[in-house]
């Protein structure tokens, strides 16, 4: 699990200070669950996944979650996942939970003709 969180933080170019700041949780938490001293509780998890923009499950399992997650096809759930680490398109899928996959495709391709994702 803390490998998932340091991979999302790392891709957000952040630090542990920062997640720490942002969340309002003491930073001694993060050193712990880095030396393996446990890891947070269900409450600081949620404050962790919301700041950094993702579900709690994908910060426990590593995967996004596709049945009874938030988008509706699973197909769109996958290209959702893998075009999560690119902000600019990532925003615009916020609060589009129905998107297919061809949706999410388009999306993508016509902010790459913008050139918004420069």
């Amino acid at each position: 699990m803390y490998k998932t969180y340091c991979e999302v933080r790392d891709r957000k170019g952040l630090k542990d200070a920062d997640v720490a700041k942002g969340t309002g949780l003491n930073a001694q938490l993060f050193s712990d669950w880095k030396r393996g001293k446990g890891a947070p509780k269900a409450e600081k998890l949620l404050k962790i996944a919301d700041f950094l923009e993702v579900p709690m499950e994908y910060l426990i399992t590593g995967e996004m979650p596709t049945k009874g997650g938030y988008f509706l096809d699973e197909e769109a759930a996958r290209l959702a996942q893998e075009y999560q680490a690119d902000q600019n398109i990532r925003i615009i899928f916020d609060g589009v939970r129905k998107s297919s996959k061809e949706d999410i495709l388009f999306i993508k391709e016509l902010v790459e003709r913008m050139g918004l994702n420069d």
